[in-house]
């Protein structure tokens, strides 16, 4: 049961770090938009 509530725990974190990362690469695609324009 601890077992599963750790992997759990890992989960959150990662789909937290997976938001982050899309955001970050939105971030900067949108920064070289705006160089082009």
């Amino acid at each position: 049961m601890e077992r599963k509530k750790r992997r759990d725990k890992d989960n959150q974190h990662n789909m937290k770090r997976a938001q982050e990362m899309a955001y970050a690469a939105d971030f900067k695609a949108a920064d070289r938009a705006y160089e082009r324009a």
